[in-house]
């Protein structure tokens, strides 16, 4: 029994080993800083950090809203389909600037088609053609004209267009980041690979790098705000740190995403803020049905096993106390 037992305990201390492994994967080595950093997220360089506020806040995102019937295709029988080259732009401009994007539309289907779109960031985009008409296997290129107002306070602006004929209906989503003129920051975030789709009440982890731009070494006190927004501009989540930046830093930062949370895009917006001048990152990433995952099933199975084993012992013990239970009243 005492073999038994203790097979029993190494089994044991293995899968609770395994447990533990498997519990913490997905979770960077960095919650220690090295360098000239104090508290965070696992910073490199030279940089002291603390955190002066936090708010978070929740708030779901909009659904997307069905296809519906909007422009009609040409007539007669056959198919319709169409294709866009890119769903998304995200660009980065300063206020008083203006960029062209071009979106290529093609006519995949066996009949013509009107394709009609709808301008929902009339605040920047401009000169959106109405209809678009395209034979079969014809393709056309669409300018979407990006104006940022001489006014435009620096912050991270979202917006859609949206194509659609007959039930067909695409999106193409915009990310414009506004920074300041003479910034002496530049950011840069960028989500980790494994972390752009996530669940709802996950956390995404993302690359920070961060460089002071300014000709001496003096340490610069910068107040950095990350924010997750959707693409209809609301706030799902926002926090708020201060670090004093020498040259250069690099950190791996997690954010949380509320449990609340809708499925959808989203974007990570990082903004640096130095004597009222804003430098800015982002990137997207995506909240995608929950299911169960690889190590939730190792967990589970590593689980049956160790009480699969514990209950063996048990019914071994209780077995060998029996028999001596009986020796003992027959005298054997």
């Amino acid at each position: 029994m005492k073999k038994r037992a203790k097979e029993f305990f190494s089994v044991s201390l293995i899968i609770a080993i395994i447990l533990v492994a498997y519990s913490n994967i997905g979770t960077v080595a960095g919650d220690t800083l090295t360098g000239n950093a104090v508290t965070g997220d696992a910073i490199t360089g030279n940089a002291t950090s603390s955190n002066v506020a936090v708010s978070v806040t929740i708030a779901g995102a909009a659904e997307e809203t069905p296809s519906g019937s909007g422009g009609g295709g040409g007539g007669g029988g056959g198919v319709s389909s169409f294709s866009i080259d890119k769903s998304q732009i995200s660009v980065t401009l300063k206020p008083g600037q203006v960029k062209t994007e071009n979106i290529t539309i093609t006519n995949n289907g066996t009949r013509s088609m009107n394709i009609v779109t709808e301008n929902l960031f009339k605040e920047f985009v401009v000169k959106v053609e109405d209809i678009i008409v395209l034979n079969p296997g014809e393709s056309k290129t669409m300018p979407i004209y990006l104006v940022v107002g001489e006014d435009t306070i620096p912050d991270l602006y979202l917006g859609k267009i949206i194509l659609s004929s007959g039930d067909i209906r695409k999106e193409v989503l915009i990310a414009i980041e506004v920074e300041s003129e003479g910034i002496l920051l530049d950011v840069r975030a960028e989500i980790l690979r494994g972390y752009k789709n996530i669940f709802p009440g996950g956390e995404i982890l993302a690359e920070m790098r961060l460089f002071n731009l300014g000709v001496s070494d003096e340490r610069k006190d910068v107040i950095i705000e990350y924010i997750i927004k959707n693409y209809e501009g609301n706030e799902i989540f926002k926090q708020t740190e201060s670090l004093a930046i020498e040259t250069q830093i690099s950190f791996i930062k997690r954010i949380p995403i509320p449990e609340n949370t809708k499925l959808g895009k989203y974007v990570l917006y990082v903004k640096a803020v130095y004597n009222d001048k804003t430098a800015s990152s982002s990137d997207n990433f995506e909240i995608v049905s929950s299911k169960t995952t690889i190590r939730e099933k190792v967990f589970a199975a590593a689980l049956i096993i160790l009480i699969a084993l514990a209950i063996l012992v048990i019914y071994y013990r209780i077995k060998r106390n029996k028999k001596n239970f009986i020796r003992r009243i027959f005298g054997i």
